[in-house]
């Protein structure tokens, strides 16, 4: 039953870009099976996520022209040698990149819908799949040594945080920050 929250807060983390969907990710592998984390978290965030995206897709194929004109962005430029699905499967499938960038600027581009969804829809569950496994066997790792799940839960948050403020250092100086 889960599948349906998963895929649920893949369509609004796609529409309400603050949402990380590493978290809804993460979220879902740490109380699902090892086993059902396939099909209770991997497929639906990514058919979530692709639904959701063609709302950010829309904004970019409308806006495009503004953008330039105003803040002299060129999205199309940076998406021109993404032309093909399979380039476009891979910039999806990469975790740090974010799913609402790519929707736009797809958008932008005017690259074909049923190849965008098709794209999005791949990656997606590549980039679900580096995300879900690695915790959802952590997770089960951590209970077969005996320790409870909070201790996990708590692990995850403090990385979280960590990975926040170096977020916001590298956003601030424009480098890393060691």
């Amino acid at each position: 039953m889960i599948w349906i929250w998963v895929f649920l807060a893949s369509v609004l983390e796609e529409i309400i870009v603050p949402i990380p969907s590493t978290a809804i990710i993460a979220s879902a592998a740490m109380i699902s099976k090892p086993l059902d984390v396939f099909l209770q978290v991997v497929v639906p965030s990514a058919a979530g996520s692709t639904i959701g995206s063609i709302f950010l897709y829309s904004i970019g194929a409308v806006s495009a022209e503004a953008v330039k004109r105003l803040w002299g962005i060129d999205a199309a430029k940076y998406m021109s040698k993404i032309k093909t699905v399979p380039s476009l499967v891979a910039l999806r499938a990469v975790p740090i990149i974010p799913f609402s960038a790519v929707s736009a600027a797809a958008g932008a581009a005017r690259f074909p819908i049923p190849g965008y969804m098709l794209a999005s829809f791949l990656g997606g569950m590549v980039r679900n799949s580096i995300i879900a496994f690695p915790v959802s066997a952590g997770i089960e790792a951590w209970k077969v040594a005996g320790l409870p799940w909070q201790a996990a839960a708590a692990i995850v948050v403090v990385m979280g945080i960590a990975a926040y403020m170096i977020a916001k250092k590298i956003m601030e100086n424009g480098s890393f920050p060691l």
